[in-house]
């Protein structure tokens, strides 16, 4: 994938098969694709369904293994391979009528479990969680469907996304949601999401780059993904975990790492929910918050404290003699300050 994205070529889908070991299959934008221990029947047709400027769009495996696949390509072409009848039945139809698959997706259960979307806005779904159909139908209204993911958790475990962005997630992988809104705040909507069947938890999300949010000064500018990728630069590797967030987005924090290891198991992953203590932190925001109140009432970081806390407290002269701006800085001083500034503001 990062091959690809180096070359200037988008990735327009990802697939992962069932099986020991590594298995999926990588196509990009340019019609180009790439597979790893993928039934060699499966790959050969891929590459005859990619002649003549033709491109795959969608690549399926059941969730049996073996030699069961289903494939698609932009011209309305497919072809499949032991999936369910019913679901090869029905790709025919939503083929009909100059209508073209665009995503083909299998539960985890396998039996006659699938779901079919065309690029009319048509879907049909067998066996799917009621929910997860529910909400293909909301999110169908004036918008397409574009992709469809089952986790190999099963039950109630599905991911949906549009062709407008909008994209909707039932009890998936914590850190994968993470990346919808990361992306879809930063970069641009997300455009694929895919889960490793195999029980490691593996997933793929993948966003188009639409979105260059820039903040500037009156010396220069900065790209708000630059800056994700200079802090991640500078943390990946030397802390634990972390969780940032830069400019407008707000629900699109990163994180990355853990919470906890397996030192103190069982581990956790460091999310933007994750909840720590504020520690030594809330003194630099006291501190911050301090400054512009003190110079906005007119007094002096070399004035004491005394005469700004209330009059019936009995203070020690030396607390009372505490400046403005030792007590700004010093390890005691934040609660006393953060009642200076109430009583200030009052």
């Amino acid at each position: 994938m990062r091959n690809f994205v180096a070359a200037g070529d988008d990735i327009a889908w990802v697939a992962f098969a069932p099986g020991a070991g590594s298995h999926f299959s990588v196509v990009a934008s340019n019609g180009q694709f790439f597979n790893r221990n993928i039934p060699d029947e499966c790959h050969q047709k891929m590459g005859k369904l990619s002649k003549g400027g033709a491109k795959i769009v969608c690549v399926a495996f059941p969730p049996g293994g073996g030699n069961s696949w289903s494939i698609v390509n932009d011209k309305g072409a497919f072809f499949n391979r032991n999936i369910p009848d019913e679901c090869h039945q029905k790709m025919g139809e939503l083929s009909a009528n100059g209508a073209k698959i665009v995503c083909v997706a299998f539960p985890p259960g396998g039996g006659n479990s699938w779901s079919i979307v065309n690029d009319h806005g048509a879907f049909f779904n067998r066996n799917i969680p009621d929910e997860c159909h529910q909400m293909m139908g909301q999110l169908s209204k004036g918008a397409k469907i574009h992709c469809v993911a089952f986790p190999p958790s099963g039950g109630n475990s599905w991911s949906v996304v549009n062709n407008q962005g909008a994209y909707f997630n039932r009890n998936i992988d914590d850190e994968a949601h993470m990346y919808f809104e990361f992306f879809t705040e930063v970069y641009g909507p997300v455009r694929v999401v895919a889960f490793d069947p195999n029980g490691g938890g593996g997933w793929s999300v993948t966003a188009a780059v639409t979105k260059h949010e820039v903040v500037c000064d009156s010396t220069q500018c900065a790209a708000i993904a630059d800056v994700y990728d200079n802090i991640a630069n500078r943390l990946n590797g030397n802390v634990v975990g972390y969780a940032c967030t830069v400019g407008k987005a707000s629900i699109g924090a990163y994180s990355h790492g853990y919470a906890r290891t397996n030192a103190n198991a069982p581990a956790r992953l460091f999310l933007p929910s994750t909840k720590i203590p504020m520690a030594s932190v809330s003194k630099v925001v006291t501190t911050l918050t301090a400054i512009p109140v003190l110079a906005k009432n007119h007094v002096s970081l070399d004035s004491g404290i005394g005469g700004h806390l209330p009059p019936d407290w009995n203070l020690d002269p030396y607390v009372a003699s505490i400046t403005s701006a030792s007590s700004c800085s010093i390890a005691a001083a934040s609660r006393i300050m953060a009642i200076s500034l109430r009583t200030m503001t009052r």
